[in-house]
């Protein structure tokens, strides 16, 4: 798919896009009647703006494994597809500078194969001049940080920084022992039932705020469940320069014989402190990013200390020089 473009094919396929587009639009009515409680004028419906894009990105991988204490050294080969996705997006003008939008996104898994679905960063929401709130199932400040200073695209290729990032040591990865599944942590997968305020640039700065509900919630005895968490990002971006940093909490309150929903452990908090930037000269850049994840609770207190250095140049339009070191 490379780039975003428009929608674009028979008539009769756009026509089924755009029914089903009409049906989602209606939803919208909510945000309208919203609007207006708060005495918006001349707020009117207006065509949308939907774009499908994607990224087609596969690799031939050798994997060594070694110095493990239960199993003895291993070699293996595999084929990924990476950061391979589908989706598409949309905003529709509510009139007063507010626009509704909306983004669903799927992995695409043609290695193996899979369904096709919202596994991705996928939301509605509403943006205005003061700035933007988005809910649904999407990349939180840990998360977005870690993608915008990875050199490869949507930061979940085999050489990515997330194969260490926020993991403590392997304790929070999402897929422990799934070779063929992307093992990011728990800071570094799209956030579920979240909701998030974006504010509007100001003096170069834009900040996140970011809070993942606790759904699960039961206070059955013995196998009492409270999971949640937060998060705060700022940005700061002037010129060549581009610079980030987030505070990320999670909290479970779990018991002991309930496995832990978010993270591992019972009564356990997991924080994730990170800090990186970026400085662009002509056709090259150079990314640093350090993370600090700890663990107090059941777990004990344990923390681990991720930093990486990467870069990119520019050889073509379409083809740059990619390295990084985690």
């Amino acid at each position: 798919f490379g780039s975003m473009q428009r929608i674009a094919g028979p008539a009769s396929l756009r026509f089924i896009f755009y029914s089903f587009l009409l049906d989602l639009m209606k939803n919208f009515r909510l945000f309208l009647a919203l609007a207006g409680c708060f005495g918006m004028p001349g707020i009117a419906h207006a065509q949308s703006n939907v774009t499908v894009y994607g990224n087609a990105d596969a690799s031939f991988d050798v994997i060594t494994v070694r110095g493990q204490t239960t199993a003895p050294a291993l070699r293996f080969q595999r084929v990924s597809t990476n950061g391979s996705v589908l989706g598409f997006k949309g905003a529709e003008a509510l009139g007063s500078g507010l626009k509704a939008v909306f983004q669903f996104e799927s992995n695409v898994s043609f290695d193996a194969g899979g369904s096709i679905g919202t596994s991705r960063s996928s939301f509605v929401g509403l943006s205005g001049p003061l700035g933007k709130v988005i809910m649904g199932r999407f990349a939180g400040p840990a998360g977005s940080l870690a993608i915008t200073l990875d050199v490869n695209y949507t930061n979940d290729s085999i050489g990515s920084g997330n194969a260490l990032m926020g993991k403590l040591g392997g304790a929070l990865a999402t897929n422990p022992g799934v070779r063929s599944a992307v093992t990011s942590s728990r800071f570094d997968t799209n956030t579920p039932n979240a909701i998030a305020y974006v504010s509007p640039v100001i003096a170069d700065l834009q900040a996140t705020v970011l809070y993942s509900a606790n759904e699960k919630k039961s206070d059955a005895p013995g196998a009492r469940v409270n999971t949640s968490s937060a998060a705060l990002g700022l940005n700061y971006a002037h010129g060549p320069l581009w610079v980030g940093s987030v505070f990320e909490r999670v909290g479970e309150k779990n018991d002991l014989a309930v496995p832990a929903l978010v993270g591992v452990g019972a009564n356990e908090a997991l924080t994730e402190a990170r800090l990186g930037g970026m400085v662009a000269f002509g056709n090259a850049t150079v990314r640093v990013l350090v993370g600090q994840t700890r663990a107090t609770g059941s777990l004990g207190d344990a923390k681990q200390l991720v930093w990486g250095l990467g870069g990119t140049f520019n050889v073509s339009a379409n083809g740059k020089i990619t390295g990084q070191r985690y």
